[in-house]
């Protein structure tokens, strides 16, 4: 049955499906994220459901007692998980959310992993791609071992797999009502999710209307249903629920915007912490870069999309970013195979890639467990933060460290500068040694 769903996935890499190494491949990286799961300790502050997670681990509880969903906006409109954990979990909240992320978590890595083997075509790079994603910290199994009551889980992998399966060559029947019914039910669990189809959608117009490759309709009509669709399903979801507080979507993003230019440094920072040492090879060669994003031009709609979600969504800038990782890794996947592995290996290619690997490795903190929080530090961050002591290299480390250290979007403005000065000190000498392929 399996293997009849991935054959209707459009374009996908038929040589990583079943071959059982690549199988097994797969199955190490998702054993890799249940090993940073595992030894991940729950945050302890408010039990384990601080800040926004104590909404939707409130709105667990009303579908446990049978009552109205009622809570702060925007977040009571994103019930879809919480409603699950109240059916299916109603004796043990935290474990059904653990347990219903972990799922979605495992959906992330496999949706991925299509989409980045149909189109990179070379297993081990993917293989290797797919470990960057496990060893993130915002990724799919370490953040989910730190902080399991959250929605991002359920929304990427919406987002992932309604590309996995909408981005390739195939357009028959199965794909559309899949595509459709993604984005109907993804809204239902975050409403981010409509960008997906609707990337999808304008990659569609830009075939048919400036290109003029007709043969790129047969998905018009499928994608627009599904915009649709997936808008009335927002509507629907502000119709369900009582909904409470003074936000709105205007003066949020008017003050995410103006904390943006008062500190441009937040969101430069960002996405350095959010991927690391390797982020510079994109850096180092932003030419192709732009031309490799540009060739799939619903990634690049993606991709602007969350970068405006990141300059107008509020304070988290960096989880924002990290929601552009099917971007980014693809990117990253074909500069290293069409340019870095077709270089010769010698003695600066060794270094480079030894510093690569080493700094990556401990800005990851791939060897430690994500520091917790013992106390609100987001009350009064630019006070708490500022008297932590730690240190940092290319991540913040030491004793007391609160988990809002890690986000370029809480450090202080001090921790900021070290930072951005470390990566540019390393981003010179990867300049110095990065491997040059031969025209």
């Amino acid at each position: 049955m399996f293997k009849k769903i991935f054959q209707n996935v459009k374009g996908y890499d038929h040589n990583f499906e079943y071959m059982p190494s690549k199988l097994i491949g797969l199955l190490i990286v998702i054993g890799f994220g249940f090993l940073y799961w595992y030894f991940q300790p729950i945050i302890q502050l408010d039990n384990g459901h601080p800040w926004d997670a104590n909404n939707y681990y409130v709105m667990a509880q009303q579908v446990v007692m049978q009552q109205p969903l009622s809570g702060e906006k925007p977040f009571i409109y994103r019930l879809g998980t919480s409603f699950l954990v109240g059916k299916l979990f109603p004796a043990n909240l935290m474990l059904g959310f653990t347990l219903i992320n972990a799922l979605f978590g495992i959906g992330i890595i496999v949706s991925t992993a299509i989409i980045l083997s149909r189109l990179l075509k070379t297993n081990w790079i993917v293989l290797v791609l797919l470990g960057l994603l496990v060893m993130n910290p915002n990724g799919p199994a370490r953040f989910l071992g730190l902080f399991p009551v959250f929605t991002d889980p359920s929304a990427l992998f919406f987002i992932a797999t309604i590309f996995a399966i909408g981005g390739g060559k195939e357009t028959n029947i199965v794909i559309k009502l899949a595509l459709v019914l993604l984005s109907m039910l993804g809204v239902f669990f975050r409403e981010i999710v409509l960008i997906a189809p609707l990337s999808l959608l304008i990659e569609n117009v830009y075939w048919r209307y400036f290109v003029k490759q007709y043969n790129k309709n047969a998905m018009t009509y499928c994608l627009v249903l599904s915009v649709i669709l997936g808008a009335i399903s927002l509507v629907v979801t502000h119709l369900m629920v009582v909904a409470t507080g003074d936000y709105t979507s205007a003066s949020h993003a008017l003050i995410s915007l103006k904390r943006h230019i008062a500190h441009p440094d937040i969101f430069i920072v960002a996405f350095l912490t959010t991927y690391g040492p390797v982020f510079l090879i994109l850096v180092l060669n932003v030419r192709d870069t732009v031309k490799i994003i540009a060739q799939y031009p619903h990634l690049f709609c993606y991709l602007v999309m969350v970068l405006i979600l990141a300059i107008l969504g509020g304070t988290h800038t960096d989880r924002f970013i990290f929601w552009a990782f099917p971007v980014i890794l693809l990117a990253l996947g074909f500069i290293i195979k069409n340019s870095l592995l077709r270089a010769p290996f010698n003695f600066s290619t060794a270094w480079f890639w030894l510093i690569l690997v080493g700094s990556q490795l401990v800005a990851f903190r791939a060897f430690a467990v994500l520091p917790g929080a013992t106390f609100n530090a987001l009350k009064d961050w630019w006070v708490e933060s500022s008297l932590m002591p730690n240190s940092i290299f290319f991540a913040p480390y030491g004793d007391g460290l609160h988990i809002i250290e890690m986000y370029s979007s809480f450090m202080n403005i001090k921790q900021r500068m070290i930072v951005l000065t470390q990566y540019v000190y390393l981003l010179l000498v990867l300049s110095f040694l990065m491997p040059k392929a031969a025209k």
